[in-house]
């Protein structure tokens, strides 16, 4: 095997303008299959299998937080009972005021009932793929919460509060 290197080391050695004549045409090969690579901005092609792109193309179409304003709606007083039919009424009603006041310029659409099967799907493809989500520092915020003394001064903490008369007021 090594016999089969140095002479093609002799050869060129011999045979110099060849050797240069072989690199300029290697260069100019690689060259050109280098520049005839087309790169593409939309990475849900890069996961394979029908139902990962499928996900894949659901959270990138729906989760542009940019682009969207999402409008939390409570009840202000917490002592009272959630209503949520008095919700919805609230959120269909909003959303009919924004619909006649502005036109399609400022607001394309407007969701304000969240399809379940849609809902548990997101979150199942966060579930999955939630390393990819997260960064070192989340990694090490996790590691601190998750320590056992930390879980242990938490909880006696919470009992703390639970047992104490302000309980009434974080129950």
């Amino acid at each position: 095997m090594g016999n089969f290197f140095i002479a093609i080391f002799q050869f060129f050695r011999r045979n110099r303008w060849l050797f240069y004549l072989s690199l300029a045409l290697s260069c100019f090969v690689i060259f050109r299959l280098a520049s005839s690579i087309k790169l593409e901005e939309n990475i849900s092609g890069t996961v394979t299998g029908k139902s990962a792109e499928n996900l894949d193309k659901f959270a990138i179409s729906n989760f542009r937080f940019a682009e969207k304003l999402v409008i939390h709606l409570y009840q202000p007083d917490t002592s009272a009972a959630i209503s949520p039919d008095t919700l919805k009424v609230v959120s269909d009603r909003f959303v009919k005021i924004l619909g006649e006041r502005f036109d399609s310029a400022y607001i394309s659409t407007m969701t304000n009932r969240i399809n379940d099967s849609a809902y548990a799907e997101a979150l199942g493809y966060v579930d999955t793929n939630l390393p990819l989500f997260l960064e070192e520092p989340d990694y090490r915020t996790l590691e601190r919460l998750t320590q056992e003394e930390n879980l242990d001064s938490l909880v006696k903490r919470n009992f703390k509060i639970l047992v104490s008369p302000a309980s009434l007021v974080f129950k």
